[in-house]
């Protein structure tokens, strides 16, 4: 037989996952945000600003490089994915409970 005095109330229970959700949300999607901004801001001055501003030719990229974007964009775009997934779980209106 199990002691109900001992296991822990379920509404602290479900409100601590909401506040673990909700921050865990919040953290991914602003730091995918300073990510992808910072990415873009060097690949814009890198690539193309300050070379036109020297007058150098503008190079064609690499394939190597465009496979590096692919992955780059990819990956940021699941981790921002993560963090709404995240978000939207914290505020749900019903949570779903454990199955134990």
């Amino acid at each position: 037989m199990i002691n109900k005095s001992i296991q822990p109330d379920a509404g602290s229970n479900l409100s601590s996952r909401r506040i673990v959700f909700g921050v865990l949300g919040a953290v991914l999607i602003v730091s995918g945000a300073i990510l992808a901004w910072s990415f873009g801001k060097d690949e814009y001055y890198e690539f193309y600003l300050i070379p036109k501003d020297k007058g150098d030719p503008l190079f064609p990229r690499r394939w190597q490089d465009l496979v590096f974007l692919g992955c780059f964009w990819s990956i940021l775009f699941a981790w921002l994915g993560l963090g709404c997934w995240s978000l939207r779980r914290a505020f749900r209106k019903q949570f779903s409970k454990p199955l134990s």
